[in-house]
C-alpha cells in the first residue's frame, strides 16, 4: 500500500472542490490532506478511522475533517460507497478573512474540526437536504453556501467531537505503517492477531512497534483491535438475531468474560442491555 496525501482534483471555475463520488468501495486508504474536507455518506457503510477515532458510518451520516486529521472509510463488506465530498482550503478566503469577529464561530469550529466532528441533530437533517444543491451551484452562490453550510454546524454545536487528540502532519511512512496494520486487522480481526504479527508486517521489533502505534493513534494496538471487534459486535447486536454468546465469538473474543469487559468499558454498558436499548429506540 503506498503511502496517501490525498488532493482532489479542481476545475478551472472553482476554488475548492464539491463533487460526489460513486465507487464500489472507499478506494482511499488511510490517509491525511492539507484540506478541510465535509463529507455526506449517501450511499455504504462500514468503519471509520478518524485520529484515534474507530466507530462505524452508514447512511445519512455527515463528518468535518480539519487538515491533516488522518482518516479512512473502511467498508467491511463488498458494499457501493457514494458519499458528497467538499475539500477546501482555509486560505481560500484570503488572509484573515476568518479572524473577523463576526467568523469567529466558523474559525472556532474549523479548529475542533482538526480531531474530527461527527454532525448530529437537527443540523444533520438540514445539511442532509442543503448539501447536494452545492454541486449545481457556481460563482458566488457556491461560496456562500459553502459559508453557510459552516455557520450552520458552528452556530448549532451539533457535533460531537470524534478524536481525543489533535494530530501532526504524519510521515509518508508513518502514513504507510498506520495503513497496512489498519488494512490486516480490518482482514483479520475475527481471529487471533499478537503483536508479533504487527511488529513482523511493519518490519519492527514488538516494543518498536508499540511505541509507533501509540505515538501515531494515542492508543495501544490491543485497545485499537478490542474497539474494531466491539464494533463489529455492535453491529451484529443491532442487525442479526444472533446470541449474544454467539456474536461474541463471531467478533474474536475467545472468551466471555474479556468480551463482556470490554464491551462496558467502550459502550458503557452490557451487550444485552446495548441490545435491548436500541430496540427500544427503533420502537419508538
Amino acid at each position: 500500500m503506498k503511502p496517501i496525501i490525498q488532493k482532489l482534483p479542481l476545475d478551472d471555475n472553482s476554488s475548492f472542490v464539491a463533487r460526489t463520488y460513486k465507487t464500489p468501495n472507499y478506494e482511499t486508504p488511510w490517509h491525511q490532506h492539507e484540506e478541510i474536507e465535509l463529507l455526506l455518506s449517501v450511499e455504504g457503510y462500514g468503519k471509520l478511522f478518524a485520529g484515534n477515532f474507530v466507530g462505524d458510518y452508514g447512511v445519512g451520516d455527515i463528518y468535518l475533517f480539519g487538515k491533516n486529521l488522518p482518516h479512512w472509510f473502511r467498508e467491511e463488506d463488498e458494499v457501493f460507497c457514494n458519499a458528497l465530498v467538499i475539500q477546501f482550503r482555509d486560505s481560500m478566503f484570503g488572509n484573515g478573512f476568518l479572524d473577523m469577529p463576526e467568523l469567529e464561530a466558523i474559525s472556532s469550529v474549523l479548529n475542533e474540526a482538526k480531531k474530527g466532528l461527527k454532525i448530529i441533530g437537527k443540523t444533520r437533517k438540514e445539511l442532509q437536504d442543503q448539501l447536494p444543491d452545492i454541486e449545481r451551484q457556481s460563482g458566488f452562490k457556491k461560496v456562500d453556501s459553502l459559508l453557510n453550510y459552516l455557520d450552520m454546524i458552528s452556530q448549532s454545536g451539533d457535533y460531537e467531537v470524534l478524536s481525543e487528540f489533535y494530530f501532526d502532519n504524519y510521515s509518508e511512512k508513518s502514513i504507510d505503517e498506520m495503513g497496512r496494520v489498519f488494512e490486516y486487522t480490518m482482514s483479520h480481526y475475527r481471529k487471533r492477531i499478537s503483536l508479533e504479527d504487527m511488529a513482523d508486517l511493519t518490519n519492527q521489533s514488538v516494543s518498536s512497534f508499540c511505541k509507533v502505534f501509540k505515538k501515531s493513534t494515542k492508543k495501544t494496538f490491543v485497545q485499537f483491535l478490542n474497539e474494531v471487534r466491539i464494533g463489529h459486535a455492535c453491529r451484529m447486536l443491532t442487525s442479526s438475531h444472533m446470541s449474544v454468546s454467539e456474536i461474541c465469538y463471531s467478533s474474536g473474543f475467545r472468551n466471555w468474560a474479556n468480551f463482556s469487559t470490554q464491551f462496558k468499558k467502550i459502550r458503557g454498558m452490557s451487550p444485552t442491555e446495548f441490545r435491548a436499548r436500541f430496540s427500544k429506540q427503533t420502537k419508538n
